[in-house]
């Protein structure tokens, strides 16, 4: 055998490795491709089927207000519902205008004008709100009654968490760190709103 032709077997050993991986990387691009669109579609119907039952149980508070008298929300599984207090809508008074409202708080209420009015003519209704009722009727601005929302939330170290919001690795990483305060799996599970099994889970990739 002549050395050209271990040099051919040699290049053609070399393109069947080229060919080798690429047909490799193909195949695990399409795999990740599969394995993407299945998470996908798990995680679509994880969110349909959490939404429907959020749903549900924050309807409790609006079918049935009377539940939740006192106290306004209560707590199972680290979820909490009941019904939470919305900020009543501001509106003008009778003949009153956004500029005469902010005329007004020039005139009546220099000290709150920066805070009050974020242009010309433009009034922060937030700051509005914080006023004294005195302050508002200088002013011209009254809000309406505030009312009640069902609410529908899950309890995370003290925190409210909606749960659309609550990923799974942030339920792991306060499992982890609840655990590491000493407390039990069940009560770990009931904090953050999973199972037991869950916990477990969650715990078994740090042991």
């Amino acid at each position: 055998m002549k050395l050209t032709e271990l040099i051919d077997m040699a290049r053609d050993y070399s393109d069947a490795l080229d060919r080798l991986d690429e047909v490799t990387g193909e195949i695990e691009e399409e795999q990740l491709r599969a394995v993407r669109r299945r998470m996908r579609s798990l995680r679509a119907r994880a969110l349909a089927a959490q939404a429907a039952r959020e749903k549900l149980l924050a309807g409790i508070g609006a079918a049935d207000p009377a539940l939740f008298e006192r106290p306004r929300t209560r707590i199972a599984h680290g979820v909490k519902f009941g019904l939470r207090r919305l900020q009543g809508k501001m509106a003008m008074s009778a003949g009153q205008t956004v500029g005469g409202a902010v005329a007004a708080i020039r005139e009546h209420l220099p000290g709150l004008l920066d805070a009050a009015v974020e242009t010309k003519h433009t009034l922060v209704v937030a700051q509005a709100r914080k006023m004294s009722s005195e302050q508002q009727r200088l002013i011209g601005v009254e809000f309406g009654d505030p009312s009640d929302s069902p609410v529908a939330c899950a309890e995370m170290g003290g925190t409210t968490l909606y749960v659309p919001s609550q990923p799974r690795i942030e339920r792991q990483r306060l499992a982890i760190h609840l655990a590491e305060q000493g407390r039990t799996v069940t009560e770990i599970a009931d904090r953050i709103g999973v199972t037991p099994r869950t916990v477990n889970s969650y715990l078994a990739n740090i042991r």
